[in-house]
């Protein structure tokens, strides 16, 4: 039987993946995996996906704490903040 502690650590890692568990999403993680810090812009003509949606994925990783932003003049500059997710890439063949 796991723990209380072990319980919540499972049920937030849990989330963690489920939150990465999709391409786009993965993608954007991928982008800033090496310590970059980018615009929404940046990440959308990467992708090449409709800027709305990468904003919403964004906000979606960020709610859940894998990413953290910051403002620098008019931009939104996000990075990674749980550098623990990291370890999922050394699992894949990307």
């Amino acid at each position: 039987m796991f723990t209380e502690e072990q319980q919540e650590n499972l049920e937030r890692a849990s989330k963690i993946l489920k939150t990465i568990a999709n391409p786009m999403r993965l993608g954007i993680v991928w982008l800033l995996k090496d310590g970059r810090e980018m615009s929404v812009s940046q990440i959308h003509e990467i992708l090449k996906k409709d800027q709305g949606l990468t904003s919403h994925y964004l906000t979606k990783l960020k709610d859940q704490g894998v990413l953290g932003s910051r403002r620098e003049g008019k931009n939104c500059l996000y990075f990674i903040k749980n550098t623990d997710i990291l370890n999922v890439f050394k699992c894949m063949k990307i």
